[in-house]
């Protein structure tokens, strides 16, 4: 009350007055919660236990659900989306990248040329699925087209490039298939390898490393025995399996954060918080995207 008493006197312009409380001075359950009794409602004196009455406002969770499905049944470009993001940030290509790192014995000075090589590879892919998408949507798009086998995308060519379309579209379709069988195959060898233990270094022979190189010429067997599979909807079967990709992102990318962001096991190349905001705003992306296929799934299911 002085304190009061001699604001209230005094005549030179605003006062500030600051006041420390203690919450619930004097009653026992309120001095003993940390977060209760900050606002009161309706509670029992006796045992301090409040009574809230239930909100009906609809929760955060609730709503980000509803958006999704919502979206996802108006808009089936969301499978495109999802597919278009499994097939840039690939699971095996990001587990390809640490394999081969350490198969071609990197060293820490190696790593600014390491991630100019990995950059420029990230940018290509992009200009080239853009310019994909551009002749895709110049051709099959505006022709009113749809491709359901290699055949009609062969054939989609032909205005442009007459009656070479097969033959470029082939070329083409073989070359793709090549850095296919040398990569992916080999990423899932490396990683069957070094879950169990075992050395995968492709300078030796497979005599010196024969799990590493059987399980490379399995998977790749086992791809060429699914895709030869007569009657086999390779188109439907690429784009699901890109589907997939993205849906796997979510699983590995939160870890593959946490480890590059740990700096007792990364030193001085640990990821700095420009890097760490980055990956969190790719990884939201990729969860905003599998929750809204999801969505859709559910949606058509329901």
């Amino acid at each position: 009350l002085p304190v009061l008493k001699n604001v209230r006197d005094m005549r030179n312009g605003p006062v500030l007055v600051h006041v420390r409380t203690r919450k619930g001075k004097g009653y026992a359950p309120a001095e003993a919660s940390e977060d209760k009794y900050h606002g009161v409602g309706k509670f029992d004196v006796i045992t301090g236990a409040q009574a809230k009455a239930p909100s009906n406002a609809p929760s955060y969770t609730r709503v980000f659900a509803e958006s999704l499905v919502r979206e996802a049944k108006e808009d089936d470009g969301i499978v495109a989306v999802t597919a278009a993001i499994g097939t840039t940030l690939a699971p095996w290509g990001l587990a390809f990248m640490q394999s081969y790192a350490v198969d071609k014995r990197l060293r820490r000075s190696d790593l600014p040329m390491e991630r100019i090589d990995v950059t420029l590879g990230a940018a290509m892919t992009g200009v080239i699925g853009f310019f994909v998408i551009v002749a895709c949507a110049a051709t099959l798009h505006a022709s009113g087209r749809e491709i359901d086998d290699a055949a009609d995308a062969a054939s989609a060519l032909e205005p442009v490039a007459g009656s070479l379309a097969s033959s470029l579209f082939g070329i083409g379709f073989v070359g793709a298939a090549m850095l296919a069988i040398a990569v992916v195959p080999l990423s899932t060898a490396y990683s069957i390898a070094e879950a169990r233990g075992r050395p995968s270094v492709l300078d030796s022979g497979f005599r010196e490393e024969p799990f590493f190189y059987g399980c490379f010429v399995g998977v790749t067997a086992v791809a060429a025995a699914l895709v030869m599979i007569p009657g086999v909807p390779l188109v439907p079967l690429l784009y699901l399996s890109q589907v997939l990709n993205a849906l796997l992102l979510l699983a590995i990318l939160p870890f593959l954060r946490s480890a590059a962001a740990d700096h007792a096991l990364m030193g001085s190349s640990a990821l700095g918080s420009t890097g760490k905001a980055v990956t969190a705003v790719v990884i939201a992306a990729v969860a905003v995207s599998v929750f809204a296929l999801a969505a859709a799934a559910l949606g058509i299911l329901g």
